[in-house]
């Protein structure tokens, strides 16, 4: 192991997740400017917001997967980051000057889906290259925890710009915002894949590996038994991601019928994303210390919790449980998440599987916001709440199961 993964440059971080944090302000930015343009276009509401959204995700189920193998096979870790600070300020940009209908602004966020789409597994995948184990949680949870920031800023901002300079000053701020990021970027991110290494590697019993059949090169990618493992990921990435996404294009509307206003939503935003990030930023490290599957367990009972307290608020300061509950279960599960895949997969297919992680993350925002959206405009969208308790809970199980069988494994291995 060479000393670089002992000595991994601080700015390289940050300035990855100043990146996301941008990424994730335009986000935000959507939050009350999007149901706004919605609302006085007579476009629809819940349902209308949730194909955006989808639309958005198609385009990353596609391009996340493909970016990061690219990433693995000599193209390095840099340029998908570039394109991705690129295409999102083009993005905005669009949305300023283009985009004055639906048809027009979901081209223009299956666009932003196509660039962006590499930023975080690939941000990702270089953050574990320059990591061990013993500390990949920890500095996976100051990237991703410092780009939830985005979350805190992102709704308020929008608001007030959207009452400063109408629809189009929002985008135009996260354009300039992105691009800056994108100078940023290109100066002081390093690259930890050389075409030439990676190709050496990659075709290494080359003749062997053309003939193996497709599960078997699948297998070939992951540590002994880390296979299995990675497929109960996938099914906890993907309800961690459906049980909030499911609830959005509904619960903003549900906020504003409740008497509550735009403001108060972008509290309730902000809090989420302030516990997400600082959660992150200090409690990523703990699956370094108590072990992976301990704390996604911890964090799907506040997942749970954080669902069934929403469900049962009835004034604004018992809702605003749900976000610290919601946070701190982001806070736990995604830097574990992320950093038991670093732990199973063999490095030189990280990027390539890192990028397949997100996908089921990308399905559920696909059929989350058209299941939610749809849901919403027929009945209760508090129903949709106690849908996405269970699915916590089942997280919970699903990595108890795990532990369970890797425990009964180790047993069975020790006896013969």
């Amino acid at each position: 192991m060479q000393s670089k993964n002992i000595n991994i440059p601080l700015s390289s971080v940050w300035v990855l997740a100043g990146s996301l944090a941008i990424i994730y302000t335009g986000f935000g930015i959507v939050l009350p400017v999007f149901p706004k343009f919605l609302q006085e276009n007579n476009a629809g509401e819940s349902i209308s917001l949730g194909i955006l959204i989808a639309s958005f995700a198609i385009a990353q189920i596609i391009f996340a997967p493909l970016y990061g193998r690219l990433s693995d096979r000599g193209y390095g870790r840099r340029p998908f980051i570039l394109l991705a600070l690129f295409g999102y300020g083009m993005g905005n940009f669009l949305y300023a000057f283009f985009a004055r209908d639906l048809a027009s602004m979901i081209l223009v966020r299956i666009f932003e889906g196509i660039t962006v789409a590499g930023l975080l597994p690939v941000s990702q995948a270089l953050i574990t290259d320059l990591t061990v184990s013993e500390n990949r949680a920890k500095y996976l949870g100051i990237l991703t925890g410092s780009s939830n920031v985005g979350l805190i800023i992102g709704p308020a901002l929008g608001g007030i710009l959207f009452d400063i300079g109408g629809f189009i000053l929002p985008f135009v701020i996260s354009g300039i915002l992105s691009f800056i990021a994108l100078i940023f970027a290109f100066i002081l991110v390093p690259e930890t894949k050389r075409k030439g290494n990676v190709e050496i590697v990659h075709y290494e019993n080359s003749d062997l590996y053309i003939h193996q059949s497709k599960w078997k090169q699948f297998r070939s990618m992951f540590v002994s038994g880390g296979v299995i493992i990675f497929f109960m990921l996938l099914i906890i990435s993907f309800l961690d991601f459906f049980s909030w996404i499911v609830i959005e294009p509904g619960i903003i509307f549900y906020f504003y019928n409740l008497g509550f206003t735009p403001l108060e939503f972008g509290y309730f935003v902000g809090v989420y994303g302030a516990f997400v990030a600082i959660g992150q930023i200090f409690f990523g490290g703990l699956s370094d210390r108590f072990g992976r599957g301990i704390i996604i367990f911890i964090g799907g009972i506040f997942h749970l919790l954080a669902y069934m307290a929403l469900s049962f608020a009835t004034t604004f300061v018992e809702i605003l449980f749900m976000p610290v509950f919601a946070g701190i279960a982001i806070a736990l599960i995604h830097p574990a998440l992320t950093a038991f895949v670093g732990d199973i997969v063999k490095e030189r297919y990280r990027g390539q599987v890192i990028g397949i992680l997100a996908i089921p993350a990308q399905f559920a925002g696909v059929i989350g916001p058209l299941f939610g959206g749809y849901f919403a405009e027929i009945y209760d969208v508090s129903y949709l709440f106690w849908l996405s308790a269970f699915l916590g809970g089942l997280i919970s199980i699903i990595i108890l199961i795990q532990f369970l069988l890797i425990n009964q494994k180790s047993t069975i291995e020790s006896i013969s």
